[in-house]
C-alpha cells in the first residue's frame, strides 16, 4: 500500500485544566481524497485538524504528512477558516497574491496565477475591492483563492460555509468540487451538517462526542454530481443520521450532568 498522505497515530490532545479533547485517533487519508469530519459540538474536530496543520501539538501520538512528521505550519497543509481571516488593507488581488509573494514566486508568474485563481472563482471584476465591500461568499471565495492559488498538497477546511445562506453554501460546495477535482489537492473538511459531508466527500468519518474518537468510517462511492434521491444515497443519509444524533444525544446528556 501507498504511504497515506496524512496518518493520525494514537492522537489524545489535553487541555489546560484536564479537558480530554481527542482520545486515541488513528486514521490515515489517502492521496486525493475529500474526507469529510462529522460529529456532535465539542467533539474535536477542529482540534485534530488545528493539529493536522501544525497549530497545536497533541498531548500523544503524532500526525505525519507522507509518512513524515508534522512539526509546525507548512504551506504543504493551509488553512480556510469559517471568519475568513481575510487582511482588510488588502485588496481582493492583494489577499490572494500574499502567499505566492511569502513563497518567492516570480512576480509575472504570480500575478498570471492569481488571475487565473480569480477568474475560476468568478471574482476578476472584485480585484480591487476591499474585503468590508463584500458579501460573506465573496469573502470565503476569496480565502479559497488565496488557498489554492498555493497549490497545496493538503487543504483544511473548518466549516468554511456554515455562515452562509444556503443558496450562496451550495454555490461554493460546487466551485470547490469544481477546483477540487481539477487539483486533485487532498482535503479535510469539518462540517457539522449531514447534508454537506455528503454532498462533498468521497469519505465520512464520524466522531464520538468528547473525548472525541473515531465512530464509523464511511466511504462515499457516489459519482459526481450527487444524486441526492437515490435509495443507496437516502440509506447512506439514514446511516449517518443515527450515528450523528447517538452521539448528539450522549452529548446533551452529558452537557445536562454537568
Amino acid at each position: 500500500m501507498s504511504t497515506p498522505c496524512i496518518s493520525f497515530n494514537g492522537i489524545q490532545h489535553i487541555f489546560p485544566g484536564g479537558v480530554v479533547a481527542i482520545d486515541h485517533v488513528n486514521l490515515e487519508i489517502g492521496q486525493g481524497q475529500f474526507t469529510c469530519l462529522l460529529g456532535p459540538s465539542g467533539c474535536g474536530k477542529s482540534t485534530l485538524l488545528h493539529i493536522a496543520a501544525g497549530f497545536q501539538t497533541p498531548t500523544q501520538g503524532q500526525v505525519c504528512m507522507q509518512g513524515s512528521p508534522i512539526q509546525g505550519i507548512s504551506p504543504q497543509r493551509l488553512m480556510v477558516f469559517q471568519e475568513y481571516a481575510l487582511f482588510p488593507w488588502m485588496t481582493v488581488e492583494a489577499n490572494v497574491m500574499f502567499g505566492l509573494q511569502q513563497t518567492r514566486v516570480p512576480d509575472c508568474q504570480a500575478r498570471e496565477r492569481v488571475k487565473q485563481m480569480l477568474a475560476l472563482l468568478k471574482l476578476r471584476e472584485f480585484a480591487d475591492r476591499y474585503p468590508k465591500d463584500l458579501s460573506g461568499g465573496m469573502k470565503q471565495r476569496v480565502a479559497i483563492a488565496r488557498a489554492m492559488v498555493l497549490a497545496p498538497p493538503i487543504l483544511l477546511m473548518d466549516e468554511p460555509f456554515a455562515a452562509l445562506d444556503a443558496l450562496t453554501r451550495r454555490t461554493l460546495q460546487d466551485e470547490l468540487l469544481r477546483l477540487w477535482q481539477g487539483a486533485g489537492t487532498t482535503i479535510l473538511f469539518v462540517t457539522h451538517s449531514i447534508e454537506e459531508a455528503l454532498y462533498l466527500g468521497t469519505r465520512v468519518v464520524v466522531m464520538t462526542h468528547r473525548p472525541g474518537a473515531v465512530k464509523a468510517d464511511i466511504p462515499l462511492d457516489f459519482a459526481f454530481p450527487r444524486q441526492t434521491s437515490t435509495p443507496a444515497y437516502l440509506q447512506v443519509k439514514e446511516q449517518l443520521e443515527s450515528l450523528v444524533m447517538a452521539e448528539q444525544h450522549q452529548y446533551l446528556q452529558a452537557e445536562a450532568a454537568g
